[in-house]
C-alpha cells in the first residue's frame, strides 16, 4: 500500500525544502565570473592537447597554474591510464568540431512538360 506523509511534511508551494533544485555548476560559475569564451576554451583545450607527455607533467606539478587547469590535465592522464578515451574525443569534439556524417540519399522526381510549351506543370 502507497503511504503518504502528513501535509506538514509533503511539499507544496508554501513548503519547500531548504535547498531546493539543483546545484549550480561550478564551472560554469567560473566561466561566467572570469568573462571565458568559447574561443578561450577551445584555445586551451586544443593547447593542452597538443602538449607532449613531459610538458603535461609540469603543468599538472605546476603550484602556479590555475587548479582548474590542472585537474583538466590530470583527467587527461588518468583516462589514458584507463584506456578510456571518450573525455579525449568530447574534447576533440569541442577543439575542432564533430566529425560531419554523410548522408546518403536516394530517390526519383517525375516531372511532366506541357508539350507545346516545354515547361513543366
Amino acid at each position: 500500500m502507497k503511504r503518504i506523509p502528513p501535509k506538514g511534511v509533503q511539499f507544496s508551494s508554501t513548503n519547500q525544502p531548504k535547498k531546493n533544485g539543483r546545484k549550480p555548476n561550478k564551472f560554469k560559475k567560473f566561466i561566467k565570473e572570469n568573462e571565458i569564451s568559447s574561443d578561450d576554451i577551445s584555445n586551451v583545450i586544443s593547447t593542452m592537447l597538443q602538449k607532449n607527455e613531459e610538458e603535461l607533467k609540469t603543468i599538472m606539478n605546476d603550484k602556479k597554474v590555475p587548479f582548474l587547469l590542472r585537474g583538466f590535465v590530470r583527467a587527461l592522464f588518468d583516462d589514458v591510464q584507463k584506456g578510456n578515451l571518450n573525455n579525449i574525443q568530447v574534447l576533440l569534439d569541442r577543439s575542432v568540431g564533430k566529425v560531419k556524417e554523410k548522408v546518403e540519399h536516394s530517390g526519383n522526381i517525375n516531372l511532366i512538360f506541357d508539350e507545346d510549351d516545354k515547361n513543366l506543370l
